[in-house]
């Protein structure tokens, strides 16, 4: 398959964009590599779907349901543990 030249292109000026905006604050999210594939995908036209197993959501709805109760509380903000003294 011969991949066009202005594909290319389009691809590090995504890629570079992308860059710059998610290295804005010294670190990439799982949010901005999601961000950056979706975008990759549009430009080769090919759908982006995103199978997140049921293990996972369980997971994930289990930690915020066991953070909704507690006012003024960020997720681990406290150990699970106390350090010897």
């Amino acid at each position: 398959m011969k991949i066009p030249i202005f594909m290319i292109f389009k691809f590090v000026m995504v890629v570079a964009t992308w860059a710059t905006k998610a290295l804005e604050d010294g670190k990439i999210t799982a949010t901005e590599g999601l961000e950056l594939i979706g975008e990759l995908a549009m430009i080769i036209g090919v759908p982006l779907e995103l199978d997140v197993p049921d293990k996972v959501k369980v997971t994930v709805e289990n930690i915020t349901g066991a953070h909704d109760n507690k006012e003024n509380e960020t997720f681990l903000s406290k150990p699970d543990y106390e350090q010897p003294k």
